[in-house]
């Protein structure tokens, strides 16, 4: 700009010298567009966009006058120069918008020709210049330039106008309705704040929507204002008690009140007093506590925030009271969840640790996450060594790339069976050997994703003990020879090539003979020595085919194969062998560095082809008991007739058990007679009355009875029957003074609960326990001695009697003898049946009675037939007797006929 004002001056002082008359013109028109530029660029931003294009179109014209008449007196080449470089300026100026730039570059270029002129120009003279031609040409060339730029300028400056135009209108248009639009609500809000403002409520009202109790304090503690819920709280809630709440209205002080409180509640009452007094103080920034105020209805918490309130010239502080009794509860119920969360964990991690399996959780991608110690025993890992590791590190090689391939299945779909539990796999330990596992999966999703929890069984010990079981299925674990089950197998081979081959076969039973005693006197485990020993003497005594087995206890069986093909033959082979085989088995052993001799009864059965092999057993069983009832250390051959024997037997078994449900049993009563001719008791009898055997006598059922077990049912049934009899019998004076005499089996006297069932049925009966004798065998004695002498002292002290029966037949011990509380003994009527022929009987006759008589105890005689034995008994000391002599063992009406007849 103020090169565009200095312009005038320089070309006035370049054309100066040559005319006044070019220096007039030239000097007014630069100073009008000096002026005209400096009033354009000072309003140029109030200007629209078409005062602008008029005004640079006048500048255009005014520039080309100044050309024409500043540079007209210089040849027409510097006139079309400067007009030039005027449009040019101006043209730049209009396209990149700098215009003042334009005009500045126009004046510098102005002057600069002005001071060329000044130097250059010759002297003219001014009318020949008027009327020159190309003066006028000069001036017609300017005035086209002008006008033409002019014209360029507004078509170009048109459409850009009437946009700004258009833009300009719809933009004043919005503004104006968006402008009406602010001014209604402004007009609204005017209105609403001027009513809030000109109230002296305004605060008010905000401190009352707030829910929480707030109350302000000025410097000395004094309320100066409150809200709503404050004045709610304290005017109308109370504490526990039911005490209404002090003044804590405006007015009064709050730190009298905090001052004031008293028992429970004076020491939080003195928290907030300090804390109140600590921000008033400005050494606390903010002070805020908990406290309790409980109704009889509910349990209350509220939170207390003292904050420093500065006011122009007021310093107090705000207090803000909030009821946190539902945040409290809800924080201790999340706490309480926590907690519950944290015990389920310990929990679940206790069952994790203390689970039997090893246990392994691993994510989508089989990298392990958890594991319990059970994998160090398992696989060899601490636990820890485990975490992070892939599952595939526990996978031997070989099946390592399948395992991954199976678990991304199973993760996809978990039902398939490529991974599902109870299946065997095998697992790679730490020190790099293989162990075969049972695995149990199961997929669980988590918020981190998948995870697969596996449970690893160490099944080694398993399989060693199924291998064992199946050893022990085929094999006797003591003797390790074959065992039933596999002697039944090779029976079935055997039968088949006795069928092919047309040659037979035997089976051989073999039972030890004394083995019980031996078990019971040197132990059982001398007894299994003895077994362990005898096995090899077994297999060496056969040949290789030959089959020998352990049945059980004491029993051993042969199977011999490939015999003969005639019976007679092969009969004799199988003697042969057997014989070999007692010869073997009597040799001494050396049992605990002593010598034993133990010797076998054998009993041989021959079959050939198909046959039943339990028959086959039954069958040799059967021999051997006839070798064994022969005295033993012998083989018998079995004879159909030991079957017809044992078919009978079961039927009588049978039929014994039908007889004691359907009680068919009864008593006979034999009597007992002193020497005076007195009946002194009787011995109760059991007999079994048959339905179609008619009177079975005790020889024919008592021992199966025994061997059966049945012993004690029939037993309990003759003590309960022989006790109603005898309480009966109280009743009536020819039978009241009898003792009645009941035979007890060993079996009975073994039962843990004898002494109790005695007692009870003495109770329930009612009979005279005095009138009771029990009698006993000597085979008693064999065993449990210190059991049946305690039990028999126990049932002595109830009154009841004892006899010991047979004497002299079985096992006898005096010093066990003179142990018993025994009431009398019984010499056996096999003494008694040659005592007047066979000078032994006659002697241990004698013998009983002196040994009976030096212990204090009575003695009876049983089986007198003939007088003449009841006068040897008599003369030898044994003054009591029964047998046929005096009476045959007699029914219930029989015997009580006897016995009126006895008394009178």
């Amino acid at each position: 700009m103020i090169l565009a004002i200095f312009a005038p001056i320089t070309t006035a002082a370049s054309v100066s010298r040559f005319t006044i008359i070019g220096f007039l013109p030239v000097m007014m028109l630069q100073i009008i567009l000096s002026t005209y530029l400096c009033a354009l660029y000072y309003f140029r931003n109030k200007l629209s966009a078409m005062t602008k294009a008029l005004s640079m179109s006048l500048v255009l014209i005014m520039v080309g006058l100044g050309s024409v008449l500043q540079f007209g007196i210089l040849s027409p080449a510097y006139t079309f120069f400067n007009t030039g470089v005027c449009i040019a300026a101006i043209m730049i100026g209009m396209r990149t918008g700098l215009i003042l730039l334009s005009f500045v570059v126009l004046s510098l270029f102005g002057a600069g020709i002005s001071m060329y002129a000044f130097g250059t120009a010759p002297s003219f003279d001014v009318a020949a210049y008027l009327i020159a031609p190309q003066t006028w040409l000069t001036v017609a060339l300017a005035v086209a330039m002008c006008v033409g730029l002019m014209l360029y300028a507004i078509q170009t400056y048109n459409r850009s106008i009437v946009e700004a135009l258009d833009l300009a209108i719809n933009t004043e248009t919005i503004l104006l309705k968006r402008t009406s639009e602010l001014e209604e609500m402004q007009v609204d809000r005017d209105l609403v704040f001027a009513d809030l403002q000109s109230s002296e409520e305004f605060k008010t009202v905000i401190l009352n929507s707030v829910q929480s109790e707030i109350a302000v304090l000025d410097g000395h503690g004094i309320i100066v204002s409150v809200n709503e819920a404050w004045r709610k709280f304290a005017l109308e809630n109370t504490c526990e008690g039911e005490q209404p709440l002090p003044n804590a209205g405006i007015g009064a002080s709050y730190l009298g009140i905090c001052r004031a409180g008293d028992g429970s509640e004076k020491e939080g009452a003195l928290e907030a007093h300090n804390g109140i007094m600590a921000v008033l103080s400005g050494s606390l920034p903010i002070f805020s506590m908990e406290y309790p105020c409980h109704s009889n209805t509910e349990q209350r918490w509220f939170a207390m925030t003292v904050a420093p309130l500065w006011h122009r010239k007021i310093r107090g502080v705000v207090i803000t009271h909030t009821n946190i009794t539902n945040l409290r509860q809800a924080i201790s119920d999340r706490e309480q969840a926590f907690s519950d969360i944290q015990i389920s964990e310990a929990r679940l991690r206790t069952i994790f640790d203390a689970s039997p399996d090893a246990l392994l959780i691993s994510d989508a991608q089989g990298a392990i996450t958890m594991a319990n110690s059970r994998v160090e025993e398992v696989l060899g890992y601490m636990a820890e060594d485990l975490i992070g590791q892939s599952i595939e590190a526990l996978v031997p090689k070989s099946v390592n790339s399948a395992h991954s391939e199976h678990r991304s299945a199973y993760i996809e779909a978990p039902d398939r069976r490529l991974m599902l539990g109870g299946r065997t796999i095998k697992a790679l330990r730490k020190d790099g050997s293989e162990c075969e596992v049972e695995i149990n999966l199961s997929r669980v999703d988590t918020d981190q994703g998948v995870m697969i929890a596996s449970a690893l069984r160490d099944i080694s010990e398993r399989r060693r003990a199924e291998g064992k079981i199946a050893e022990l299925s085929f094999f006797d674990h003591l003797t390790g020879l074959p065992n039933r089950t596999l002697l039944m197998d090779r029976m079935k081979l055997a039968m088949t090539a006795s069928y092919r081959d047309g040659k037979h076969c035997a089976l051989l039973f073999i039972d030890l003979d004394n083995f019980k005693a031996l078990n019971e006197t040197l132990g059982h485990e001398i007894g299994d020595q003895l077994l362990r020993d005898i096995a090899p003497r077994l297999v060496a005594s056969v040949r290789e085919d030959d089959t020998v087995a352990r049945l059980g206890g004491d029993e051993f069986l042969v199977l011999l194969v490939d015999l003969a093909r005639t019976e007679s033959e092969a009969a004799n082979q199988v003697e042969a062998i057997g014989l070999k085989i007692i010869e073997a088995l009597s040799q001494p052993y050396s049992l605990n560095n002593q010598h034993y001799v133990c010797t076998p009864s054998i009993g041989a059965t021959l079959f050939f082809g198909h046959v039943v092999a339990d028959d086959l057993l039954k069958q040799s069983d059967l021999a051997m008991y006839k070798a064994k009832a022969e005295g033993g250390a012998s083989i018998h051959f079995f004879d159909p007739k030991m079957e017809e024997a044992v078919i009978k037997r079961a039927k009588i078994e049978a039929d014994l058990r039908q007889g004691l449900i359907k009680k068919q049993f009864l008593l006979h009563y034999q009597p007992q007679i002193f020497s005076n001719g007195r009946m002194t008791g009787v011995e109760a009898l059991v007999r079994w009355q048959h339905p179609v055997r008619g009177l079975v006598p005790p020889s024919d059922f008592i021992p199966l009875a025994e061997e059966t077990g049945l012993i004690l049912q029939l037993g309990n049934w003759v003590l309960e029957a022989a006790c109603k009899q005898l309480a009966e019998w109280a009743t009536r004076p020819e039978l009241a003074d009898l003792t009645v005499a009941v035979n007890v089996s060993v079996q009975q006297f073994h039962q843990p609960e004898f002494v109790d069932h005695i007692q009870e049925v003495i109770r329930v009966t009612g009979a005279n326990p005095e009138r009771l004798k029990l009698e006993l065998t000597e085979s008693m004695l064999a065993e449990n001695v210190q059991d049946i002498i305690k039990k028999m002292f126990a049932l002595k002290a109830d009154g009841i009697g004892f006899s010991l029966d047979d004497f002299g037949t079985g096992y006898s011990s005096l010093s066990y003898l003179k142990q018993l509380p025994l009431d009398q003994l019984k010499i056996d009527q096999s003494f008694v049946r040659d005592v007047l022929t066979d000078p032994s009987d006659a002697t241990i006759a004698k013998t009983i009675v002196n040994l009976a008589q030096s212990l204090g105890l009575s003695v009876i005689a049983e089986g007198v037939e003939t007088e003449a034995q009841r006068n040897f008994l008599e003369t030898s000391g044994c003054h009591s007797c029964q047998g046929y002599f005096f009476s045959r063992p007699l029914p219930i009406e029989e015997f009580e006929e006897y016995a009126r007849r006895c008394w009178s």
